[in-house]
């Protein structure tokens, strides 16, 4: 189902937005779409989309697209047609920060690059309830896979990251696919509330 942003927050974002033309922010909106319970996404799809996008899914349950807006610092800022906000690293689709989701988060110190199959430990903020973590984090190069991607077998280089949050006394384990070192899909557990979400991030 399409819905469009209010006028008041389309005047507050274009203020703030510097990565596009404030005339091609209606159509942008428009591109950003939400669905129950998922959306597939084949090559008609794709090849319908001006802008690079992202298929969100929460726990195999919703499922949402949302557009690129703004790439700035290594950052990739993505927008739903309801407000929501992702932040991911541009290089390693890790999600950095959420805007108006159920239980957001803000990663406020990053010290660990998925690529360098290191470890230490970041902080970070939960919302809903607020909470300051700290993580301590290690990632391994798990080898090569063959996923389904736009309609073909691909295969991909596989990274794990470990996660342990102390306060909570919980582990997670976070995957990221990587075709020719560019990602094109993560599943991520941010936040201990949300569960996992499954991104297939796909590049105009």
């Amino acid at each position: 189902m399409i819905r469009i942003l209010s006028i008041f927050y389309v005047l507050i974002f274009m203020s703030a937005c510097s990565s596009i033309s404030y005339s091609t922010l209606p159509k942008l909106i428009k591109e950003s779409i939400w669905g129950y319970p998922k959306i597939e996404v084949d090559q008609s799809l794709f090849l319908s989309k001006e802008y690079s996008f992202i298929n969100v899914r929460i726990n195999e349950k919703a499922s949402a697209l949302l557009t690129l807006y703004s790439i700035e610092d290594e950052k990739h800022k993505w927008i739903g047609a309801n407000n929501e906000k992702i932040i991911t690293h541009a290089k390693t689709g890790k999600i950095l920060k959420t805007i108006s989701l159920p239980n957001d988060i803000s990663i406020i110190s990053e010290s660990i690059k998925i690529f360098d199959n290191s470890e230490g430990v970041q902080t970070k903020i939960f919302e809903n309830p607020r909470a300051l973590v700290f993580e301590e984090v290690s990632v391994d190069y798990l080898g090569k896979e063959t996923i389904k991607f736009l309609d073909k077998e691909v295969v991909v280089d596989v990274f794990q990251e470990r996660v342990f949050w102390r306060q909570l006394n919980k582990k997670k384990i976070n995957l990221y696919y990587y075709k020719d070192s560019k990602i094109i899909r993560s599943k991520q557990n941010i936040h201990s509330l949300n569960g996992y979400f499954v991104i297939d991030y796909y590049f105009k």
